[in-house]
């Protein structure tokens, strides 16, 4: 009895009439991601771009080879780096 109340509806749902009718506004709403959704991916679309960005950083400082191994790296050049960092 309940499937019979969904599939009779169905017809109305796939008609191709009906979605020719809809104004382009309606089928924008009907196919876009609702505030929360959209938000959400902008946060995360800004947050990848900093991770890449930060890793082409990492890969220039990387290749740079008056800065030698980090182990080598003075003493003092860390503590100013770190302190400048905070």
């Amino acid at each position: 009895m309940i499937e019979r109340h969904i599939t009779d509806r169905l017809s109305d749902i796939f008609n191709d009439e009906r979605v020719r009718k809809l104004t382009q506004r309606e089928v924008k709403d009907l196919v876009e991601d609702d505030y929360e959704v959209r938000t959400e991916r902008q946060e995360l679309r800004a947050q990848q771009a900093i991770l890449a960005k930060g890793r082409e950083i990492c890969r220039q400082i990387g290749t740079r080879p008056d800065l030698g191994p980090v182990s080598s790296t003075p003493k003092c050049r860390s503590f100013i780096f770190l302190n400048f960092v905070h």
